[in-house]
């Protein structure tokens, strides 16, 4: 008779045959491209209306338009705190499979910094041909200062970065090294477990260092921004609590701390920001983060509870979208200049000229992001997922990684 080896149970029963309540952590059911979609779009369209808006407010005779649009929207804070959400997924509690840092370091760290080293050397090749065909001056092309930025790490070191919207992806990039390193440490330092269980353990300690290090932060950005950010300083001190609220969410939502800790972290978020209002009265998109965390970490609260989005054409749109949001989030600003300044060129759009020009601009961004997740994102995903590292305990197959997009399966 053949043997079959059965998974645990999601539902684990206790010595009198009584059910556990439902541990949420081994059920990754969690569909984020939604609302990763329609923030990429939100992003894309903010970074690139400023002509559209510049038009409208002439015909309105108001100003209002470039406030709104600059501080009532939703961008790098929502990324941000995603990748806390998602980090903490990755790292999850679970016996299907050893968590292995080299799989980690590979199949996410890698997957997602070789296409922005893609994206930055698109980049310095622009500039390249700016300057040697326009004559124009960057301050930073030909310069050894591109390699710190390919890397992702120019703001640690002081240095300029050449484009704005990619700045938080140095943030991004910092965090998950150092919290997955941070990891390795902790369980190398520990003793006395068991194999299966050392993963538990040593993630245990990282919620309360995480949580720490989220307060700091979070202190540190009512306190020093937003003189910080884009100019030269170390941006991670202002940003990790972003991405550890993210993992707070997570770890509240899914029954690994209690939901108090959750609602204490929002509380402090909203007296950060008005801190920093206090100290600084500028309301602006990145003087709001403390704000917006609150909708944003309930959006994903209520989805890690398994809440589902409503099966309808605008949802799988924005599902479709948000599959390639990453690649359209690298591209949008290498796009969009590109067709206003070729439009300009030709034949200097005013009016309802201008607002048909954004829409080409829109339209190729979409495109652009999409030929740049077929070409470059797509395969080298598929390459790091084939990536497997076994040391000294084997693994088996596990979703922590998905290879595209965020639409985890449900295991077998």
């Amino acid at each position: 008779m053949a043997l079959t080896q059965t998974p645990p149970p999601c539902r684990p029963v206790g010595p009198t045959g009584v059910a556990h309540r439902k541990d949420r952590s081994h059920d990754p059911r969690f569909d984020l491209n939604p609302i990763r979609g329609l923030v990429c779009l939100w992003i894309a369209l903010i970074h690139t209306c400023g002509n559209a808006v510049a038009v409208v407010e002439q015909w309105t005779g108001s100003n209002d338009l470039t406030y709104y649009t600059s501080v009532y929207r939703f961008g790098v804070e929502f990324f941000l705190v995603l990748t806390g959400f998602l980090l903490a997924h990755m790292v999850r509690p679970t016996d299907l499979a050893y968590f292995s840092v080299r799989n980690f370091l590979v199949k996410r760290y890698v997957r997602l910094i070789v296409p922005y080293q893609v994206a930055i050397g698109i980049l310095a090749v622009n500039y390249l041909a700016g300057e040697i065909l326009l004559g124009r001056t960057y301050g930073i092309s030909n310069s050894w200062t591109w390699v710190p930025v390919f890397f992702g790490v120019s703001d640690v070191l002081g240095l300029p970065f050449p484009i704005g919207a990619f700045w938080s992806m140095q943030p991004m990039f910092q965090f998950y090294f150092l919290w997955i390193l941070g990891f390795w440490i902790v369980r190398r330092r520990l003793r006395g477990y068991e194999p299966a269980d050392l993963n538990h353990a040593a993630l245990r300690v990282m919620r309360y260092l995480t949580i720490g290090v989220t307060v700091v932060s979070c202190g540190a950005y009512a306190t020093a921004f937003p003189a910080v950010i884009n100019d030269g300083h170390w941006s991670l001190p202002y940003t990790a609590w972003l991405v550890g609220a993210g993992m707070i969410v997570y770890w509240a939502a899914t029954g690994q701390i209690a939901v108090r800790w959750m609602l204490a972290l929002g509380a402090a978020c909203v007296l950060a920001n008005v801190a920093l209002f206090l100290r600084t009265g500028r309301v602006e998109a990145h003087t709001t983060w403390g704000y917006k965390v609150i909708p944003i970490g309930a959006v994903l609260f209520a989805v890690g509870r398994q809440y589902r989005f409503p099966d309808c054409g605008v949802v799988r749109y924005l599902g479709g979208v948000g599959r390639w949001s990453f690649s359209i989030y690298l591209t949008h600003m290498l796009i969009g200049p590109k067709v206003f300044w070729a439009a300009n060129l030709l034949f200097h759009p005013t009016g309802i000229g201008a607002l048909i020009v954004y829409v080409v601009e829109f339209a190729a961004i979409l495109a652009g992001g999409f030929v740049f997740f077929t070409l470059v994102e797509s395969p080298i995903a598929r390459y790091c997922q084939r990536y497997n590292y076994r040391g000294k305990l084997s693994t088996v197959p596990s979703d922590r990684t998905p290879p595209l997009g965020l639409k985890l399966p449900i295991p077998v």
